[in-house]
């Protein structure tokens, strides 16, 4: 039923796309609507490119730049939304890192630090989550029917990490009930 249809392009010709105007009646738009809907065209595509720039923003603040985890600021509001009993926090340490960094410099830290949380990730179960914290500390959230299933993902990760090489101590705390994530955390860590 489209009689009249207008294209104005939206954005650069490599990635934008086009505006389209459809009308059930035949029309002949004068150039003044013409140029009103290059107008409208121009501001959306604006509008699209900030909240393209406000995603990247936001998924770097949220992103450990070296491993592409997440990092503190989301892992405090996962571990706020944790269900008691069914949550499970595994505090993961490399061990041995500073010895690699002593002895082989920070780049090949780096590698190992990434080639590390690759292999973790792997490791995981479908939705379990995995966190960098700090220079070498990661953070696994993970549910659990049973608190055993948690020791069995911590078995899974340490395999993993034995397969890059290398060694990790993990901890397995789950919250209780009213429990802050900071205080889970710490006896998680403590587990280690």
């Amino acid at each position: 039923g489209v009689r009249t249809l207008v294209a104005v392009p939206l954005g650069p010709s490599d990635g934008g796309g086009v505006l389209l105007v459809a009308d059930e009646r035949l029309l002949r738009p004068d150039p003044t609507t013409v140029s009103l809907m290059e107008l409208l065209a121009g501001q959306a595509w604006n509008s699209l490119d900030r909240l393209r720039t406000l995603n990247r923003l936001r998924e770097q603040a949220s992103s450990d730049p070296l491993t592409g985890l997440r990092h503190t600021g989301p892992f405090g509001k996962r571990i706020a939304a944790a269900t008691p009993g069914r949550t499970a926090l595994l505090a993961i340490d490399l061990d041995g890192f500073k010895a690699v960094n002593d002895t082989y410099g920070h780049q090949a830290g780096d590698r190992l630090l990434i080639g590390l949380a690759r292999a973790l990730e792997g490791a995981l179960r479908h939705g379990d989550e995995l966190y960098r914290i700090g220079g070498d500390e990661f953070v696994a959230v993970i549910e659990v029917h049973r608190p055993e299933e948690a020791v069995r993902i911590a078995e899974r990760l340490t395999e993993a990490a034995r397969c890059t090489g290398r060694t990790i101590s993990v901890g397995v705390a789950l919250p209780r009930p009213g429990e802050s994530a900071e205080l889970t955390l710490r006896r998680a860590d403590q587990a280690l």
